[in-house]
């Protein structure tokens, strides 16, 4: 699989009130090295319960990322406004369906 091989869950519990100031803190300056791409996704059910998916181009990229200094201030600057982690998960991608919008069968 070429097109990122590795993601990084979490789900936590925001302060209400504290999306956009989240969201802000949440979005690094610059891409870290091997990072493809990132997502914040909110649940339909509360809107204080996040999840951030990142996907990477592999475990090492996503794990020099997390001992990083940048990624020790982008924590320290999310704290704040985090009333509790919920669950952390590491997973290695085995398939990809692939862009549904971009197949000639969905057009």
């Amino acid at each position: 699989m070429s097109r990122g091989t590795y993601l990084w869950l979490i789900s936590r519990t925001i302060k209400p009130d504290r999306l956009d100031d989240f969201n802000e803190a949440w979005t690094p300056k610059r891409r870290p090295k091997g990072l493809i791409t990132a997502y914040l996704c909110i649940s339909d059910k509360d809107a204080n319960e996040i999840i951030g998916i990142s996907v990477w181009s592999s475990r090492e990229t996503c794990q020099a990322y997390m001992q990083s200094s940048k990624e020790k201030e982008r924590r320290a600057a999310m704290r704040p406004l985090i009333e509790g982690v919920n669950w952390v998960g590491f997973y290695t991608i085995r398939s990809q369906i692939g862009s549904w919008h971009h197949s000639p069968q969905n057009r």
